[in-house]
């Protein structure tokens, strides 16, 4: 994440040099300098708020992770206290991309988690 008190004074500076200088080239500076300001205060490069599924015990998941699509649907079998992260396993794995050991059940992030189903 960005610091946008660090990032509002690097512009400031980078305006401030910029409008001193008579250089065609820094006129360009001056105008972003303004522009990046303006977005800063307006709220425009704000984070979007991370969206986490509401999972329940039993409820059916995939992982959104490309490399662990090997794993297939997996089942939910607790959520933790913090509620933040699915105690999940994973029965219908790939055999044989999963090499010689099953995956074991673990906590998950939910933000990395796709509930399957309704």
């Amino acid at each position: 994440m960005i610091d946008k008190a660090k990032l509002r004074k690097l512009i400031d500076k980078y305006y401030t040099d910029a409008s001193a200088s008579a250089a065609p080239f820094d006129h360009g500076v001056v105008w972003l300098s303004l522009k990046l300001l303006d977005a800063i205060d307006s709220g425009d490069l704000n984070e979007d708020p991370v969206s986490v599924p509401t999972l329940q015990k039993g409820d059916k998941v995939l992982h959104k992770d490309k490399r662990n699509a090997y794993l297939g649907v997996g089942n939910v079998l607790d959520i933790a206290a913090s509620g933040e992260r699915a105690y999940v396993e994973w029965p219908n794995y790939d055999k044989r991309r999963a090499g010689f050991y099953p995956p074991a059940p673990a906590y998950y992030r939910l933000d990395k988690l796709i509930k399957v189903g309704g």
